[in-house]
């Protein structure tokens, strides 16, 4: 709310990290509860929604002085000692760590095309980032987060790939080449949509799937494998018709040692 309730009188700093001891006015100790978060109050907040870029400034004074702000809880005596929180999000997801939480690890069997720091889109629109990429013995494990308020947008149809540079694709239709903002293409950037389908959310183990592209993550729900003596006419990227209708295209062409 902007009202001042007290001020920090002392800093320490020791081996386990700095700590600041505060003073609360009397007449608002009320306020403080057991479960009451304090928080950095940041200069400026940038936020990004569906409405465009918002910035929130500090008052004048506190672009000089700094300050914590509280957010107000609803239970509990007040504590001694509190966790200092570096930000709204962290302190909404109880979080003192460096680097965002973790909201999901997707697995792949060969390295995307993704970093620290790569974007997650849904249908194009920013909620998220990949935090690391970790590599196993056969495969890569990729630990995304999705902020707070987009989170209601994961279901179990989720589905997720992976967005590169730039996508070309050759087919019957000819060449198609989509190129994507200079971010992405640096960085490279993670998909995901909710698709229905009874292999729409597969997984393995406890983690999802990422998969190469938006063409082989929509086909999860309609994968079927052709066998022939002879392919040398076929190639990965073909399309599959009917009744001179697109309906799919071939995905991995490749020899089956079983036949």
């Amino acid at each position: 709310m902007g009202v001042k309730i007290g001020q920090v009188i002392e800093r320490n700093l020791s081996s386990k990290g700095v700590s600041f001891i505060v003073a609360i006015e009397p007449q608002h100790r009320d306020l403080v509860q057991g479960d009451s978060k304090f928080v950095v109050n940041s200069r400026v907040d940038v936020k990004v929604g569906l409405d465009g870029v918002e910035f929130l400034g500090a008052s004048a004074s506190e672009w000089i002085d700094g300050g914590i702000r509280i957010l107000p809880g609803t239970s509990g005596k007040m504590k001694s000692t509190y966790p200092l929180y570096a930000n709204l999000e962290k302190a909404l997801e109880n979080s003192l760590s460096d680097l965002p939480t973790t909201t999901l690890t997707l697995t792949a069997e060969t390295l995307p095309d993704v970093q620290a720091g790569s974007v997650v889109l849904y249908r194009k629109f920013e909620v998220g980032e990949v935090i690391t990429v970790r590599p196993r013995a056969n495969t890569f494990d990729i630990d995304l987060h999705i902020k707070p308020e987009y989170r209601h947008l994961l279901t179990s149809n989720s589905v997720f790939w992976a967005e590169g540079g730039a996508k070309v694709q050759l087919n019957g239709s000819g060449l198609t080449v989509q190129a994507s903002p200079l971010s992405r293409a640096l960085k490279g950037a993670i998909s995901f949509d909710n698709l229905s389908g009874a292999s729409a959310s597969r997984r393995k183990g406890d983690k999802r799937i990422l998969y190469a592209s938006e063409t082989s993550a929509r086909a999860v729900g309609g994968q079927i494998t052709l066998h022939a003596f002879d392919a040398g006419k076929l190639a990965e990227g073909m399309p599959i018709r009917y009744l001179g209708i697109d309906i799919g295209q071939i995905q991995t062409p490749g020899i089956d040692h079983r036949t």
